[in-house]
């Protein structure tokens, strides 16, 4: 008897993930910012453009927010479960009348078991932002820019970006000098494992930081 072939890691996350979010409300999914599009399709604005989130096919696909009738194209499997997980999320519990703009900001190293992973997390994600986008401080400030970030006081240039509707990141840089190169701080809101596992929360910000090397969904 032949042993079944043995799925794709990203595939299984992907198949688990849909049936989550095919199990839940429409009034949960927009109450996380995705907006009903019929026959089982939802739209989530992700980072200045629109994600298109088809139950029923199984597809996540992206187009741009400024042109509701242009083609939508398959997007990276990263991209597609991030998009499932925050779907699936039961976001925080809080008083609206009491909530502020952002939580406060906190570094992966705050987050429950991160400290232990950091030094691969700012290899991968912040060593590779300053070697690229965010080498200078014009580059930087071009790249972030370009992905519609809001200015922030952060760093030396702060800059804010509303990944999901109810998710939102920071990136704080500081430059370099004789001595060092520059350096950068990722930062997620407070109550970020409200929307994604501790996992995910690498996964994000290597995904913010393809977008801003201008590398495609």
């Amino acid at each position: 008897m032949r042993p079944l072939p043995r799925q794709n890691p990203y595939q299984e996350s992907f198949s688990r993930a849909l049936d989550v979010v095919r199990g839940r409300r429409s009034a949960d999914l927009e109450a996380l910012g995705a907006r009903e599009a019929g026959q089982g399709r939802y739209e989530l604005p992700v980072l200045g453009g629109v994600f298109v989130v088809d139950l029923d096919e199984g597809a996540v696909r992206h187009r741009s927010a400024q042109d509701a009738e242009a083609a939508a194209a398959e997007v990276r499997a990263n991209w597609q479960i991030l998009a499932l997980h925050y779907l699936s999320a039961p976001g925080p519990r809080q008083d609206p009348a009491a909530a502020r703009t952002d939580p406060a900001w906190a570094t992966f190293a705050d987050l429950p078991h991160g400290r232990g992973y950091d030094p691969v997390q700012r290899g991968r994600v912040l060593g590779r932002l300053c070697a690229t986008a965010g080498r200078d401080r014009a580059t930087f400030v071009e790249a972030c820019r370009r992905l519609g970030a809001e200015e922030a006081d952060l760093g030396e240039a702060g800059f804010r970006f509303q990944v999901f509707p109810r998710l939102a990141v920071a990136i704080a840089w500081y430059a370099g000098d004789d001595e060092f190169p520059p350096n950068a701080s990722f930062l997620y809101p407070e109550n970020v494992l409200s929307f994604l596992p501790v996992e995910d929360a690498v996964v994000l910000a290597e995904c913010v930081i393809s977008r801003l090397q201008g590398k495609p969904w």
